[in-house]
């Protein structure tokens, strides 16, 4: 894996010395600081627990204070439309701005409640001239659109994963001070690590190929891959964004039989795109399976989507098992080479 480690610079003197004296990089760092700068105020609630307030509305409450103080942070920057996953129409900001800004102001929401991790994703889009009054179109476009992208981990200690397109950084909060500062530039995401992520939990309702890839992996050094694999499921995608850049494997959230489940449960605009972009610029791939994420678009705000994301390899992989270009053998453990039917 390939990072260097900074000299510990701040988030703002790294925003300054990517903008230089170009004015429209100069808003979208303006952007990313607000949007940090909100999500320091996230993080400072999730840090009460309890204490925040009453638990029976749960993660909706915890998520709905998380978008308000994204969205006020966001007040001033120069945005022209910001929505998040709960909207059914976005929120108007600075009129003639240039930017939107899609958020999921609390990923892996349920987590909140046990001081499990949760996270804060960002998706930074330019607005098209055809945006319209109410401003949907300025985030119903491909993925390969977006202008940055970037995840905040709200866990042990608050990191920040930010691609400006110039590869993938790893910011850490320093809470005394309330800054984050730059930790691993241009991340890689290693190639080679026998992990991989999903729900088991689901397994009844997957189609057969994820079925089999998964069977393949439990069937370890027996198994037709004839190495074994750890599991890790953490219940946050941006939790398990931050371990595949660093640790690498694969994290799979696909599809599946239940009727509201067959296109995913991730969103589209929200989850899947912003987090497909920071792995690719990691080196990794993202797909919804098959196709590649960063060339799908949205039709409506609050699309879903299946998500694959990790070292480039296993992406390809599970794409192979999807289309059955891999040998049977190579699909399921019954009749692999050394599967319960092999002779």
């Amino acid at each position: 894996m390939r990072h260097e480690t900074s000299g510990m610079s701040s988030l703002a003197e790294y925003l300054h010395a990517w903008a230089g004296d170009s004015e429209v990089r100069a808003h979208i760092a303006a952007t990313v600081a607000a949007l940090a700068a909100g999500a320091v105020l996230v993080s400072d609630m999730l840090a009460q627990g309890p204490l925040e307030g009453d638990e029976e509305e749960g993660s909706r409450l915890a998520s709905r204070r998380a978008g308000a103080l994204l969205i006020e942070a966001l007040q001033g920057a120069p945005v022209a439309w910001v929505a998040t996953e709960a909207m059914d129409v976005p929120v108007a900001l600075t009129p003639g701005a240039h930017l939107a800004v899609a958020l999921d102001p609390l990923d892996g929401g349920l987590n909140a409640a046990v001081g499990a991790p949760t996270g804060t994703i960002f998706s930074i889009l330019p607005v098209r001239a055809m945006a319209g009054s109410h401003g949907s179109l300025a985030f119903l476009q491909q993925g390969d659109r977006q202008i940055a992208a970037g995840c905040v981990l709200h866990g042990s200690y608050t990191s920040m994963a930010l691609t400006l397109r110039e590869g993938t950084d790893l910011f850490v909060l320093d809470r005394p001070t309330g800054t984050f500062n730059l930790v691993r530039r241009g991340l890689q995401v290693p190639a080679g690590r026998r992990v991989y992520a999903i729900n088991a939990a689901n397994y009844r309702y997957w189609s057969e190929s994820v079925r089999a890839y998964v069977d393949d992996c439990i069937a370890g050094e027996a198994g037709p891959r004839g190495v074994d694999f750890n599991m890790r499921w953490l219940g946050c995608a941006t939790a398990e964004t931050i371990r595949v850049l660093l640790r690498g494997g694969i994290y799979l959230n696909p599809g599946d039989s239940r009727p509201d489940h067959r296109r995913g449960r991730l969103h589209l605009v929200f989850d899947a795109h912003p987090l497909a972009l920071l792995v690719e610029q990691a080196g990794g791939a993202a797909s919804d399976g098959i196709e590649p994420m960063l060339k799908t678009a949205a039709r409506r705000l609050g699309e879903r989507s299946p998500l694959v994301f990790g070292s480039r390899e296993k992406v390809e992989r599970v794409a192979a098992y999807e289309t059955m270009s891999l040998p049977l053998g190579e699909r399921s453990p019954l009749f692999g080479r050394r599967g319960l039917y092999r002779l």
